[in-house]
């Protein structure tokens, strides 16, 4: 990797010879750097990233993609998105041309996988793959023109139903299973606790504070080409501490103490998932109750959360936690589908859960707007309400949109929100620049009070529209010469 000093500048020189994507020999140069370590750098990342010229196939630019990834994605993430890869992609697209795959090429990409007839959860999970792929094409090797980004993605982020099993239904399913066994101590933490199934099988005994009553989860197991596999969770936020039900840290202590000389850092159940997916389906077939998967257990959550009595004492403990730590507690839910109700009826359970919350913010689509979402506030009893306000989703992220007029009513019923206030305000100035350079102040707030139009959203209209406010004399003054045509 040579750099050659120039005399000349006192700079460095990146000169060196390098093989594209198709094993042509070239010459590249680049002049200006301060040290060698950044000319040898500039040389190193520029070898790297050509042989992703565009013009190559996509089933090239996999292995670069996977590459790329491979200090950033788990062993087992690596092996779940090469099979989907293999089997979903590459069919279709292998030895076509990376910038000459279109929108239409992938539409009937779509459609085939379709025709297949897997679930529509694991359709987005195909299309997650093509997308990621295309993403990473454009954001790190300039690739002009994202053809995922002009398409809707198919399938459905989650499932149309959850699976769950009630207290009732977890009660005649343990029962089945003898008191204090190994199946018996994993079915409880699962229930309770609601961890994953990785993480139970990575748990050790050091895990466990039984002077306390918690659980650390700082890791997940999983097995692959006959080996055992501990790595960091799922996610970041996967690190934490659960509070353990006196009961529960009696039952993992008890079984503990029944296997000899357990070394702290050694796996409590040394199983394999797919032998915890056996002895589940066993037992709900004896039991008589419906089969879910291991990884519905969570859903599950250790109560029945449409009766008023659990879900009350489930709050009030929420509230003891809340209490303890100092912190605020944020309940997510889903809506269900009884349509008509009000706002507080919506909610999936109890209605104690709305009750026993100071503030509840609904969020859902705006009609007409497939990107859009809305943030209304339909409870608060330590302020007054918020104004609603709209956020966008698309394939570059997250972006606040600020104030939005639309109410509950709107959200929950489907119903397209009369035009936007905000719209509404930037009409009425521009209406007003038609006839008059300058206006008082107070002359237009009284206009869009009659209208509907906040002050505040008024002055936004203002901003946006690049209007400013003089003064003369003791009143002030819009200048209208010079507003921002649509």
């Amino acid at each position: 990797m040579p750099a050659y000093k120039d005399e000349k500048r006192n700079t460095w020189l990146s000169l060196f010879y390098y093989e594209d994507w198709q094993g042509n020999k070239k010459k590249k140069q680049k002049r200006g750097f301060k040290t060698k370590k950044e000319a040898l750098e500039w040389e190193n990342n520029f070898k790297l990233s050509a042989n992703a010229n565009m013009d190559m196939a996509l089933g090239a630019f996999v292995e670069i993609y996977f590459r790329d990834k491979e200090g950033e994605l788990k062993e087992r993430s690596i092996k779940n998105k090469r099979y989907m890869i293999e089997a979903h992609i590459l069919p279709y697209f292998e030895n076509k041309k990376m910038n000459e795959i279109t929108p239409s090429d992938i539409i009937q990409w779509q459609n085939a996988m379709r025709e297949k007839g897997y679930a529509q959860t694991y359709l987005r999970m195909v299309q997650n793959q093509i997308t990621a792929l295309f993403t990473h094409a454009s954001s790190i090797y300039n690739l002009s023109n994202n053809p995922c980004k002009r398409v809707k993605k198919m399938g459905k982020p989650d499932a149309d139903k959850l699976d769950f099993w009630t207290k009732e239904e977890y009660d005649k399913f343990i029962s089945t299973i003898e008191v204090g066994s190994r199946y018996y101590v994993i079915f409880e933490i699962l229930f309770w606790t609601g961890i994953r199934e990785g993480e139970l099988l990575a748990l050790t005994k050091s895990d466990v504070d039984f002077q306390n009553n918690r659980m650390s989860i700082t890791k997940t197991y999983y097995r692959t080409e006959r080996r055992d596999v501990i790595t960091a969770p799922k996610t970041e936020q996967s690190v934490r501490v659960i509070e353990l039900p006196e009961f529960l840290t009696q039952e993992i202590k008890e079984y503990v103490d029944k296997l000899y000389e357990l070394p702290d850092d050694e796996r409590i159940f040394p199983i394999v998932a797919e032998a915890l997916q056996h002895k589940l389906k066993r037992q709900a077939e004896k039991a008589g109750v419906k089969k879910i998967r291991v990884h519905d257990i969570r859903h599950s959550s250790g109560m029945d959360m449409n009766r008023a009595n659990e879900a009350r004492d489930m709050t009030k403990k929420l509230g003891a936690l809340a209490e303890k730590y100092q912190c605020a507690i944020i309940l997510i839910g889903h809506m269900n589908k009884a349509a008509g109700n009000k706002a507080a009826y919506r909610g999936m359970g109890s209605i104690d859960f709305f009750a026993v919350a100071r503030s509840v913010l609904l969020v859902g689509r705006v009609e007409g707007e497939p990107n859009i979402r809305a943030v209304v506030q339909i409870k608060n009893n330590l302020a007054a309400f918020g104004h609603p306000k709209a956020f966008a989703l698309s394939e570059d992220g997250f972006q606040w949109l600020g104030d939005y007029e639309i109410t509950a009513d709107e959200v929950l019923g489907g119903i397209a929100p009369k035009a936007n206030k905000m719209e509404q305000a930037k009409r009425l100035l521009r209406e007003l620049a038609l006839t008059t350079d300058a206006i008082q102040s107070n002359e237009i707030f009284d206009m869009a009070d009659e209208k509907g139009i906040s002050k505040r959203t008024l002055e936004n209209a203002k901003r946006e529209l690049g209007i400013r406010a003089r003064k003369i004399n003791n009143s002030w003054y819009w200048e209208l010469d010079k507003v921002k045509p649509e």
